[in-house]
């Protein structure tokens, strides 16, 4: 069972979707960045959301605005969450065109020291060490003493870790689909 808001990312099945759910995620994760493996096109994305009521979060890197805005609007996505170079101008230009009620996520990669959460218009954080679906975490020292209320912890997670995760004080768990 997860507690917290935690995310299932790379849904690409409709049983991967109802397994979410019946853990107790919050979101789950679809990713529309080509190079990815688990990548889905709109169709596939529908049939995975069908499959079970979870807040759906759409994952883009560097995509043009008017893709993200169009999926997010056609999927009737909770979320989209921004994977790439997206800089404040993108971000601004994102919010004003999408539905008001869909939140914009941020991922960011932590180093040596935490990244600053400086951005206009984010409602969430996801918290990474940069090195997507290498297994590796970064030192989780770093969130000691943070205010982590508006961040998902991402990378590295695993059976042998999530209850000291959970423990790190962030809002949730990003969690990837194997």
């Amino acid at each position: 069972m997860l507690l917290g808001e935690n995310k299932v990312c790379g849904l690409t099945r409709e049983q991967d979707a109802k397994a979410a759910y019946d853990a107790g995620a919050i979101y789950g994760g679809l990713i529309f960045v080509a190079t990815s493996p688990r990548c889905v096109n709109v169709e596939q994305a529908q049939e995975v959301m069908a499959a079970a009521p979870l807040q759906y979060v759409g994952v883009f890197r560097n995509h043009d605005i008017a893709d993200v805005v169009d999926k997010a609007k056609v999927l009737s996505l909770a979320a989209v969450q921004l994977h790439g170079n997206e800089d404040q101008l993108y971000i601004d230009t994102l919010r004003e065109a999408l539905p008001a009620h869909v939140a914009i996520w941020k991922a960011l990669s932590v180093g040596e020291t935490l990244p600053a959460r400086d951005f206009q218009h984010i409602d969430k954080y996801v918290f990474d060490n940069g090195q997507g679906g290498s297994g590796q975490r970064f030192d989780w020292s770093l969130l000691n003493g943070q205010s982590l209320g508006n961040v998902l912890l991402a990378g590295g997670l695993g059976a042998d870790n999530c209850v000291e995760a959970a423990q790190t004080g962030c809002a949730g768990l990003d969690l990837i689909l194997l």
